[in-house]
C-alpha cells in the first residue's frame, strides 16, 4: 500500500515506470519510513512469500527491519556463492567466520560463548562479542590448529587478527582467500591482512536488505549483482553525471 499511495500522491501512473531511468521520477524512501511505516511497506499477500525477517547491523544508525522472501533469499545465497567462487571457496572447504556477535539476527547477543563448529558445514563461528586481549591468543591457536582455507570476517575484526599474527611470527594461519564485508576495506588495511595471512582479500559490499551488492572477482574488480536489484548514483538528489562522486541508492 505504501508504494500506491506514493505513486498516487506524485502523479505517477505504473505504466510510466518502464526502463531504470524512469525511478528518478519517484522521490527516494528515507529509512525512517520504513521504520514509521514498516506494516504499509508490507504486501497484501506478503504471507505467500514465506518472508523472513533480516535486521541491518545499524552501521549507520539504529537497526532497521526489513522482510525477505524466499526467492530473494535463495537469489542471494546463489549470487553470494558467485563471489565464494571467484574467491576460491567450495563447498568442501574449511572456513572461519569473524564477523557479527553470537545472537545478532535474534537481538540477543551471547557473551559466553568464544568459538563454535559446525562439523556438517566445515565452519568455526568466532563470537566477535568476545575479542579481546585476553580471547586473542585463544582464537589464534585455535584458528591456527583448524587450518581453514578460508576466512570470513569485516575489516577492522580481521585487522586486529593480522596485528597479533605480525607481532607473533611463530603463528601461522595461511588460509588460501580472505573474504571481507560489511565495511569499506580500505588500502592500508588490505596490505596488512595479505601480509599477515599470505592471501589474498575478496571484497563483498552488500546490505542486509537484499536490494543489491558488488563482488570482488579474480581480477579485483568490484561487479555489481544486476539480478537482485537497481543501482542508482545520485548527486543532490539528482542522477550523477558519468566521472563524478554521488550517492548509493
Amino acid at each position: 500500500p505504501y508504494y500506491k499511495n506514493l505513486w498516487d500522491k506524485c502523479n505517477v501512473p505504473v505504466s510510466q515506470i518502464k526502463m531504470a531511468d524512469d525511478l528518478s521520477i519517484l522521490p527516494i524512501i528515507q529509512k525512517s519510513a520504513v521504520k514509521e511505516y514498516f506494516e504499509d511497506f508490507k504486501s497484501l499477500e506478503y504471507h505467500n512469500f514465506n518472508p523472513v525477517i533480516n535486521r541491518t547491523s545499524g552501521s549507520t544508525g539504529k537497526p532497521l527491519e526489513v522482510l525477505v522472501d524466499s526467492r530473494v533469499h535463495s537469489l542471494s545465497n546463489a549470487l553470494v556463492w558467485r563471489h565464494y567462487n571467484w574467491a576460491g571457496y567450495k563447498f568442501h572447504h574449511k572456513c572461519v567466520f569473524i564477523d557479527h556477535p553470537f545472537g545478532f539476527e535474534k537481538g540477543n547477543i551471547d557473551k559466553e560463548t568464544l568459538y563454535q563448529f559446525d562439523t556438517a558445514k566445515k565452519i568455526l563461528k568466532v563470537n566477535s562479542a568476545l575479542i579481546n586481549t585476553q580471547t586473542l591468543k585463544e582464537l589464534c591457536r585455535i584458528i591456527c590448529e583448524y587450518k581453514p582455507d578460508h576466512i570470513h570476517s569485516y575489516p577492522s575484526l580481521i585487522s586486529v587478527f593480522a596485528k597479533y599474527l605480525k607481532n607473533n611470527p611463530h603463528l601461522s594461519i595461511k588460509p588460501k582467500s580472505i573474504i571481507l564485508r560489511a565495511e569499506k576495506l580500505y588500502p592500508h588495511q588490505r596490505r596488512l591482512i595479505e601480509s599477515a595471512f599470505q592471501c589474498p582479500c575478496f571484497e563483498l559490499y552488500g546490505q542486509w536488505e537484499y536490494l543489491l551488492f558488488a563482488c570482488e572477482c579474480e581480477e579485483h574488480n568490484l561487479h555489481l549483482n544486476f539480478e537482485l536489484g537497481i543501482c542508482e548514483i545520485i548527486k543532490d538528489g539528482l542522477p550523477c553525471p558519468p566521472g563524478e562522486t554521488g550517492e548509493i541508492v
